[in-house]
């Protein structure tokens, strides 16, 4: 029966004649909410102006953060140096005490034994020979006046002069004491001002970290594996370009016993955080994941990457990149013509990989080792004879 008119009915459509369940009625509402909350950034797709200017933004701050973490890089492998320099200072300064006391010692010696004569002199009265050495203006006149006692005057003379030059000797040796006091003093001066900057270079780094935009960061990081990806096919070119000239025949195996200890130590740190002036157990700066490594491989190496290319530079084991080796550690520096500029480091995997611990707010990664600022290479220890 249809309702009448002006009944406030309405006639039922078809499809309500069924009740729905309450789940898919609640399904329905919540679709239809969530539709209306989706925010416009979201429900519009970005224009083409808007992608431009995030790439640009990204662009510019991993620029920024680039920059700031090779200045804190440079300051750690500083920072590090200057430690080491300290302790070097410091051991010198401590050298250099003991031979002021021994000097102290010799010259109260003398000093005494001087004494006795004098007090001899007063006990036996002026007639004695020492006597007439104190009162006469200088020893020539001494000797004069005592043609007998010239020998025992001379001997007395070789005493005085044992006695100044002991007491010249105190003297150098305190002045160049006062120096080396004077020296750590300024060093740690400068060392507290360089961790001062690293310090807050590392919290401005951790901050911005933190606060970057998620796209923004994402484009970074895509960047970055595209760069990656073109290292590797660089040097993929390079070690085939090397073969077909000769220049390269190797082979991993010849790799010495402790260097692939070595790369399995390091490589256990894969993940670990990067830490600047960090040597582990957990966090670790380049040259720290280095030197443990082979510290731990029973290789001991200097501490800074700086050192570490210098020192085994210096004794013949730079290596050609051609025929690099598991173990061997690859440099990386600000000028390639200038080895002072040295300011990071890597160890060689195989394959054209390294293993290393990049910067902050990264972790001990593997990498391409084919980068425009490689400089060159050393084997810490000799490879294997076939």
């Amino acid at each position: 029966m249809a309702p009448a008119r002006g009944s406030g009915q309405f006639p039922r459509l078809p499809w309500t004649r069924r009740r729905l369940p309450r789940a898919v009625l609640a399904w329905v509402l919540a679709l239809a909410c969530g539709l209306l909350m989706i925010p416009a950034s979201l429900a519009a797709p970005r224009t083409q102006p808007d992608i431009e200017r995030l790439r640009a933004k990204a662009a510019a701050l991993r620029a920024e953060t680039d920059s700031q973490n090779d200045r804190l890089e440079r300051l750690a492998e500083e920072l590090k140096e200057a430690y080491a320099n300290g302790i070097d200072l410091l051991a010198e300064a401590t050298k250099l005490e003991e031979r002021r006391a021994a000097a102290e010692r010799d010259l109260a010696t003398v000093r005494q034994q001087l004494d006795e004569r004098i007090r001899s002199t007063y006990i036996e009265g002026p007639g004695s020979y020492l006597s007439g050495l104190i009162g006469a203006g200088d020893p020539t006149e001494a000797l004069r006046r005592l043609p007998l006692a010239k020998a025992v005057i001379e001997a007395d003379l070789a005493l005085v002069k044992r006695m100044e030059a002991a007491k010249a000797k105190v003297d150098a040796l305190n002045a160049e004491l006062q120096a080396r006091l004077l020296a750590q003093a300024r060093m740690a001066q400068a060392l507290a001002a360089k961790e001062a900057e690293a310090r807050a270079l590392a919290d401005k780094l951790a901050a911005q970290l933190r606060t970057m935009d998620k796209q923004v960061k994402r484009l970074i990081e895509e960047e970055r594996a595209r760069e990656e990806a073109g290292r590797r096919t660089a040097f993929a070119q390079f070690v085939a370009g090397a073969k077909a000239g000769g220049r390269i025949a190797v082979d991993g195996s010849k790799a010495a016993p402790a260097a692939k200890r070595a790369v399995q130590i390091a490589l256990a740190q894969l993940g670990a955080p990067y830490r600047w002036g960090a040597t582990g157990p957990n966090e670790f700066d380049c040259s720290g994941l280095t030197s443990t490594s082979y510290a731990r491989a029973g290789v001991p190496i200097p501490r800074t990457s700086k050192i570490q290319y210098a020192a085994l530079a210096a004794r013949g084991q730079a290596v050609d990149v051609a025929n690099l080796l598991p173990g061997d550690l690859v440099f990386f520096a600000d000028n390639t013509a200038n080895p002072a500029t040295i300011h990071h480091v890597g160890m060689y995997i195989g394959g054209g990989m390294m293993v290393e611990a990049p910067f902050t707010g990264s972790f001990v990664r593997t990498s391409s080792i084919w980068r425009r600022s490689l400089i060159g290479a050393v084997r810490p220890v000799p490879a294997l004879r076939t």
